[in-house]
């Protein structure tokens, strides 16, 4: 009978350690997730401002112009903007990683663009022109956006976790 009362004791501590255990990775993996939303948060407020700094920019820049202007150029304008907001908004979900690593990949795409189009029209100088001018808004949002893409990546397993159980 003894013995039996010791195994049940013995069996009830080891329980209730193992579950003090679980509830401290829990609370662990709760604190964690706070700093992943606000860095995705961070990185989510980057993709807009990118998106709004490009349809002000380029629509400034094809103001002061004295060139005709296209329907077709405001409509890639529209389409370039609008896919940075539309990843902001979709960096919020449920696949923060995809959405962030999806814009860091486009804006970076945008600016080899922008410096092609530039060196075809304007040579050398529009190169240098391109990649120099806003260079500490560009490093700054690709910091932005490459340092959210670990936390992104925690966060989306976090997610997909939480659904399975």
């Amino acid at each position: 009978m003894e013995e039996e009362n010791k195994n049940k004791l013995y069996n009830s501590a080891e329980e209730s350690l193992s579950e003090s255990i679980f509830k401290e990775e829990d609370e662990l993996e709760e604190l964690h997730k706070i700093d992943w939303e606000r860095s995705v948060r961070k990185a989510k407020n980057t993709l807009f401002v990118i998106g709004i700094l490009i349809l002000l920019s380029e629509v400034v820049s094809l103001l002061r112009s004295d060139e005709e202007i296209g329907l077709y150029i405001w409509i890639g304008i529209g389409i370039v903007s609008g896919t940075f907001i539309t990843l902001g908004i979709f960096a919020n979900r449920s696949k923060p990683y995809n959405a962030i690593r999806l814009g860091l990949i486009v804006f970076i795409a945008y600016l080899v663009g922008v410096a092609i189009l530039h060196a075809l029209a304007y040579g050398t100088e529009g190169i240098y022109k391109s990649l120099f001018s806003g260079i500490l808004f560009k490093g700054v949002a690709i910091y932005m956006l490459g340092k959210a893409l670990s936390d992104a990546k925690k966060l989306q397993r976090y997610y997909e976790r939480a659904l399975t159980y």
